[in-house]
């Protein structure tokens, strides 16, 4: 490159963040001296670094160099003399950590943070400490956007963080960012920094209260048995009956629709063991009632021993802990962004797995505050992040009273690999992949990962969401309220309706044969 205007090299963007760049410079158009210069690029912003350095002068006449110099450019990369990385970085724990009250306290370029000082942590922040002490650079951090990640659009501009790197107010984004393929069309990616798989809290199983519950202690299948066994007790009884009143007794006015009536009477009054005010007088008879009541009594039993342990121990529903019964379930999940569903709804190729595509079409979207509320009431999932190493990131909506009616699932929704962002030609991107590297081959990344979720968030919370996965079987006894009988109050409702409407069909029915009759009176026996 050969140009006599050197202040024009300054402003271009190359300069900035490009590492080694030569030009070539000349006074007038037919000099035959040229200075040869080459961008500082080390050291702080204040000492610009952008400018260019003057290396040496060439006499295309004598062929000579004016110092002598190696032209050969020097590995700059290896110090940067005190050179500012600067982190765009919200508050995401355990990936990342801002603190505005904890020591040592970095430069914030975030102009809303009057004091400009913040300490940062985190796993994937201790990355860039690692490197700026190997390779002599500062760390400064911009924490200006709060709406989290942001998303990259296909006009190639970008909001929140990645907006940050667009822009160039920031050299790197951090936080558990995900491997997006749209957002690599504008944007460097590092390579892998860690898995994480993108679970649910699900609101716990609540027990049975149908009105099916009368019904439970017997398959159907068992019941359908019951059901023959009554009607052989029915026939049994009728049989009987009539035999005694045609060879015993030797009633010529009994009828086959009396032994009927006794058979199937006697039958559901034995079933819910109720005397009978039938007269017997046949050994037939009492041997078959006898009969009748031996099987009927040890059903009823095994049934009232069924009947009690559902109604004292609890039969739970089915909970929607897996992405099959989500499914299922149509259970509606909700996070703080889109970020949480843009790798499942890729909007070029379209998510082609209908059960994903409803997943998708379930989720909302839902600010911090509304989170931490819908926790304690409403029956949805709330999305969570589950780290590499057993840990779990994204849980500030969730509290004590939270924890108690929710789980975790027992699979993951998803998984993916999270990565950090950087500018196209970021000059530190070969040595910080080698970096990441080592800090994996090393066993760091789950060091890191252990001792991040000590220092800044809660231990006992981390636990009780990786318990809660598992149903607690061992509830000891519970003492009975009305959820326990509310499957009970619908059949007995039914009962009272039907025999409120038998009690008017019969007041009806006897009204309506005594104006027949002409008013006269009509004894009970009569109406039958």
């Amino acid at each position: 490159m050969i140009t006599t205007e050197s202040s024009y090299w300054s402003s271009v963007i190359n300069f900035i963040y490009a590492v080694n760049i030569l030009v070539i410079e000349s006074d007038y158009k037919n000099s035959s001296q040229f200075n040869i210069k080459t961008n500082k690029f080390v050291g702080s912003f204040f000492e610009k670094p952008h400018e260019l350095l003057q290396m040496t002068q060439f006499d295309a006449l004598t062929g000579r160099f004016e110092p002598n110099v190696d032209l050969s450019l020097k590995n700059k990369l290896q110090n940067l003399q005190g050179r500012e990385i600067i982190v765009g970085a919200f508050d995401y724990r355990p990936f990342m950590v801002v603190d505005f009250h904890s020591v040592p306290e970095n430069y914030d370029h975030a102009e809303d943070n009057l004091r400009h000082l913040v300490h940062i942590d985190g796993t994937e922040m201790r990355i860039v400490h690692t490197f700026c002490e190997l390779y002599n650079c500062s760390v400064q951090v911009d924490t200006s956007e709060k709406s989290e990640w942001g998303m990259v659009y296909p006009n190639y501009t970008a909001d929140g963080l990645l907006g940050l790197i667009v822009e160039g107010k920031t050299h790197m984004g951090m936080g558990a960012f995900f491997q997006w393929y749209i957002a690599y069309r504008s944007i460097e990616q590092t390579t892998f920094l860690g898995r994480s798989g993108v679970t649910c809290l699900v609101p716990v199983p609540t027990r049975v209260t149908t009105w099916a519950l009368p019904i439970s202690p017997f398959t159907y299948t068992l019941w359908l048995a019951v059901a023959f066994c009554l009607f052989l007790e029915a026939f049994a009884l009728f049989l009987a009956r009539l035999f005694e009143e045609r060879q015993i007794m030797q009633l010529e006015d009994g009828t086959i629709w009396s032994s009927i009536e006794f058979g199937y009477t006697t039958t559901l009054k034995l079933f819910i063991s109720q005397g009978s005010d039938y007269v017997v007088n046949s050994h037939t008879v009492r041997m078959v009632l006898f009969a009748c009541y031996m099987i009927d009594i040890i059903v009823t039993s095994i049934y009232a021993g069924g009947l009690s342990a559902i109604l004292t121990l609890p039969d739970l529903e089915e909970a929607a802990d897996s992405v099959e019964r989500m499914y299922s379930h149509n259970l509606t999940w909700t996070a703080t962004s889109y970020d949480w569903v843009a790798s499942i709804a890729d909007e070029e190729t379209g998510v082609v797995d209908p059960l994903m595509q409803r997943l998708v079409n379930n989720y909302i979207i839902s600010s911090r505050e509304e989170m931490r509320r819908k926790a304690q009431t409403d029956n949805i999932g709330f999305a969570l992040e589950r780290m590499a190493f057993g840990h779990f990131g994204n849980g500030h909506f969730i509290t004590p009273e939270s924890l108690d009616r929710l789980k975790l699932m027992v699979d993951d929704i998803y998984y993916v690999f999270t990565v950090a962002m950087v500018p196209r030609m970021w000059a530190h991107l070969p040595k910080y992949n080698d970096l990441i590297l080592a800090r994996h081959s090393s066993g760091f990344s789950k060091y890191w990962e252990w001792k991040i979720v000590a220092d800044y968030m809660n231990a006992n919370e981390q636990n009780q969401v990786q318990a809660s996965m598992f149903t607690q079987l061992d509830v000891g006894p519970v003492k009975l309220d009305m959820k326990n009988f509310a499957g009970l109050i619908v059949p007995w409702i039914i009962g009272i309706i039907i025999s409120i409407m038998a009690f008017i069909g019969e007041w009806i029915h006897y009204w309506w044969c005594k104006r027949r009759l002409g008013g006269g009176v009509i004894h009970a026996d009569e109406l039958i």
